[in-house]
């Protein structure tokens, strides 16, 4: 887990994929922030779940990366409301880092996620067809 920014030890980066709604990440409170998840190995990422503090992000966008330094946009809204976002991506795309990439709170304060999920297969289960 990375992130642009947190507020202090206990609202780290890392508490966002702990399972736990009790704690949380928190940035500064500024715009842009993001905060990002490396899977370890490249997946088909299906889509993601996260649940927003009331510090939320009115306008942000989802990115994935297979080299964590490259990140392409799998989703975007400018229509956040905070709570529970689901998102499944129109078609599975290869990655191995996912970032939620704020651009605009909806609060004055930063963004605070409590939960981060990322959802998807390891690209090393797809079938893979040899021609020979």
């Amino acid at each position: 887990m990375s992130a642009s920014s947190y507020t202090d030890e206990r609202r780290r980066p890392e508490l966002a994929v702990d399972g736990l709604l009790s704690i949380r990440w928190s940035s500064v409170f500024a715009d842009p922030q993001w905060i990002a998840v490396d899977l370890g190995i490249a997946h088909m990422v299906e889509g993601v779940e996260f649940v927003w503090e009331p510090a939320f992000a009115k306008a942000y966008t989802i990115q994935v990366s297979t080299d964590g330094i490259h990140y392409t946009q799998a989703y975007s809204t400018h229509n956040g409301d905070g709570e529970n976002d689901t998102i499944t991506f129109p078609e599975p795309v290869e990655a191995r880092w996912v970032r939620i990439y704020g651009t605009q709170r909806g609060s004055r304060w930063g963004y605070s996620i409590y939960e981060f999920k990322v959802f998807g297969d390891p690209v090393s289960t797809r079938k893979v067809e040899v021609v020979n």
